[in-house]
């Protein structure tokens, strides 16, 4: 291949500058190396030569994960795999069991990342993880993602070593439920409450116990398949969830919090509150379950205060639009729309007190759904029923038509036989009057 020709650059001299009359720059590029050559009067400048092969100039480098492949736990009984995924205070890994008792059984694993424990708070943080474990103890419910264990891991980094704890929990298979609506963007009624009503079961153990979970979006729901094409569902990071008897106050301060703030969150939440209660985890989940059955959120027309306030100017002064003038949505029951607009109240003292108080009010909306549903696919059954068998119809018409013809018949003939005799006793009778 023929080199291109040189390219000849020509800069005017300043009086003032000590620039060299002309430089000429010539490039040659070859399949292994670069070669750049720079020639010019005054002052001259050596041959520069780049070995690297070009497809390794911009090639991405990779952080080694030091986790993976280690062991951690009692007698080294977990073995990590990958990662699966992060959070703000640390990250979550796949990991293999080594036991004879539970050999090859696949965990998940949370440890506490060792940012947090350099951090200026991170007392504060080890509190909040340590009680993220405390409450997954005590919230038992098929419903919740399971406990199964908790350490500690020594990590050697650097000639330093941090003490990272960690716990471990069951590893579940699916999807969360944001990225079931990526698929379906909104789901029919009855799967809708199907999965609706385990969220609240699962919740309702949690507020029954003095807890708030305050990080209800669709991301921490988890819906694991089974056999029969329904899901169990799994409410999953209890990483900022406080106990009611220990609640302080939380409060946004500044415009740069407004347009952070996550879109899943009461108004009460946003502003700060001291007594915030299991009623803030109430409109939460009526923001989830509209998205659930509409696709869309209870909002129209928010862009300025969200350019301006955030969602806590949404949140505060937008009214939500009814769930059935959504849509798709027109034939949603209407005991099921004035449950979720509810939970949407802008006052607290206007929702459900609680998830079980809800759970009563959707089993009673799902009970009377079922029956209407019964009923219309009896007399649905009965129609096709009468379309799909005529023959059966017109037999029993034949049957009808038969016993009333042998009915005339056999009265024509009672008639017959018996008038003579009737006319008989007549006659008798006429004559004893007479006589």
């Amino acid at each position: 291949m023929n080199n291109p020709p040189p390219q000849k650059t020509t800069i005017e001299k300043d009086d003032n500058d000590n620039f060299p009359d002309t430089i000429n720059t010539q490039t040659n590029i070859t399949s292994t190396q670069q070669t750049t050559t720079i020639e010019a009067n005054n002052p001259v400048i050596e041959e520069e030569k780049i070995t690297t092969p070009p497809e390794k100039l911009y090639e991405r480098q990779t952080i080694k994960d030091v986790f993976i492949g280690q062991k951690c736990g009692e007698n080294n009984l977990y073995q990590i795999i990958k990662l699966i995924g992060k959070g703000g205070m640390g990250k979550v890994y796949l990991a293999i069991t080594n036991s004879p008792e539970k050999q090859d059984e696949l965990v998940a694993i949370k440890f506490l990342s060792k940012e947090c424990l350099l951090a200026e708070n991170k007392e504060e943080i080890k509190h909040r993880f340590n009680r993220e474990i405390g409450f997954l103890i005590a919230l038992n419910h098929p419903n919740i993602v399971k406990f199964i264990d908790q350490n500690i891991y020594q990590l050697q980094e650097n000639d330093q070593e941090y003490s990272l704890p960690f716990y471990v929990m069951e590893y579940l298979r699916g999807q969360t439920l944001s990225d079931y609506l990526v698929k379906k963007v909104r789901l029919e009624t009855s799967e809708a409450l199907f999965i609706i009503t385990q969220i609240l079961g699962g919740l309702r153990i949690a507020h029954n116990n003095g807890i708030i979970h305050r990080d209800l979006k669709p991301d921490n729901i988890f819906l694991v398949p089974t056999i029969n094409n329904k899901y169990i569902v799994k409410i999953l990071d209890f990483g900022i969830a406080r106990s009611l008897n220990t609640m302080s106050v939380v409060r946004l301060t500044n415009v740069a919090d407004y347009f952070g703030s996550p879109y899943y969150i009461s108004p009460e939440h946003i502003k700060g509150v001291a007594d915030l209660d299991t009623k803030s985890d109430v409109y939460t989940l009526g923001l989830i379950f509209y998205e659930i059955l509409s696709g869309n959120k209870p909002f129209n027309n928010y862009d300025d205060l969200l350019l301006t306030r955030g969602w806590l100017g949404v949140h505060n002064h937008k009214q939500p639009i009814p769930l059935i003038h959504q849509i798709g949505c027109e034939n949603i029951p209407i005991a099921l729309n004035d449950t979720i607009m509810k939970c949407l109240n802008k006052n607290p003292n206007d929702r459900y007190k609680n998830a079980e108080e809800m759970l009563l009010e959707i089993v009673k909306i799902t009970q009377e759904i079922n029956l209407t549903q019964k009923s219309t696919t009896i007399k649905n059954n009965q129609i096709k029923s009468s379309i799909s068998h005529p023959t059966n119809n017109s037999k029993l018409i034949l049957q009808l038509i038969i016993t009333l013809i042998i009915g005339i018949v056999i009265g024509i003939t009672t008639i017959t036989i018996f008038r003579p005799i009737l006319e008989e006793n007549i006659n008798i009778d006429n004559q004893e009057n007479v006589s």
